[in-house]
């Protein structure tokens, strides 16, 4: 399942979780724009709460020359390390020559003096245990990275129109007057000025120039939520804002407890494999044979003796 939600319904489907009605806001009224806040939290939490295959790439970071010792990542990117990751150094073909697997940051100069390579990451930095080697001369350097997402833009306000039966006369070309009733007391009607925008913009690319543009009312309307699950991120933006309401708050807990089931799921969902990788960072030489024969591969190990084919 992959949904595509843009800003309009998420805030509806907000708006439905904590009162059960169909209700619609215009985009630049205050509670519009404090749920849109809510629902960027929501993003950003649900982003960094796990390493979501959504949000992960493989991040080229250049040639490396014999000497170097690090390289950089972009400001928008961090490194992904989570069971097999690693750095790899491959060729012209994209045959893997190296695996640079990460180590903590405070034991890599423990590492010096080894064959292996791995690698530290300090803020965008990653840092090699050792110099590259002549060997390595020329190869590109590839690493599994992880990316923010791209939040919602803020609607701009409206102002308030204190008689609607004299409007002013300063009013945009196309503006209407309309009239909303408050959400917490329907005898309160509130009055505002709403101009129509261009036609609706949709986020195709969240990476691309577009998003650096002043967007219309109605392309902001259209931005599209950047997760793969959107509910989740719905779910927990509803249990913040009904946290921040005297009101609502009666609603926390079963909304939280609707939030946590879905992410268990999905998070099962995003981890689902069918085979286990093979573990053997240090060989035992026990064989079925009277002839030992070391197994070689490209594949690193901590046990570096068949390297140097000790016997």
């Amino acid at each position: 399942m992959n949904r595509r939600v843009t800003l309009d319904e998420a805030v509806g489907e907000v708006l439905n979780h904590l009162t059960g009605l169909d209700l619609h806001y215009v985009a630049e009224l205050d509670r519009y724009r404090s749920i849109t806040r809510f629902l960027n939290r929501a993003l950003r939490l649900t982003a960094t709460e796990k390493e979501w295959s959504y949000y992960a790439s493989l991040e080229e970071l250049g040639t490396v020359h014999a000497g170097q010792t690090s390289l950089y990542l972009r400001g928008s990117r961090r490194p992904r390390m989570i069971t097999d990751d690693s750095v790899r150094l491959v060729d012209a073909q994209g045959c893997i020559r190296t695996w640079a697997f990460w180590m903590k940051r405070e034991s890599l100069s423990k590492y010096q003096g080894r064959a292996g390579l791995w690698v530290a990451s300090v803020r965008n930095e990653v840092q090699f245990s050792r110099p590259i080697s002549q060997g390595e001369e020329g190869l590109r350097a590839l690493a599994p990275v992880m990316r923010d997402p791209v939040e919602f833009q803020i609607p701009a306000t409206l102002e308030s129109v204190e008689d609607i039966q004299n409007p002013p006369d300063d009013l945009p070309a196309g503006a209407d007057l309309i009239q909303l009733r408050n959400f917490h007391n329907p005898d309160i009607v509130e009055e505002w000025v709403f101009v129509p925008g261009l036609p609706p913009y949709q986020h195709e690319d969240p990476e691309g120039a577009l998003e650096q543009l002043q967007l219309t009312p109605d392309q902001i309307r259209n931005q599209i939520l950047d997760f793969e699950h959107p509910d989740l991120v719905i779910l927990r933006a509803a249990a913040m804002y009904a946290a921040a309401d005297p009101v609502l708050q009666p609603r926390v807990q079963a909304l939280e407890a609707g939030a946590q089931d879905l992410f268990y799921s999905l998070s099962e969902r995003d981890e689902n494999h069918t085979d286990e990788p093979y573990r053997n960072d240090w060989q035992v030489p026990i064989q079925s044979s009277l002839n030992y024969s070391p197994q070689r591969h490209n594949h690193p190990h901590s046990d570096e003796r068949t390297a140097f084919d000790y016997r």
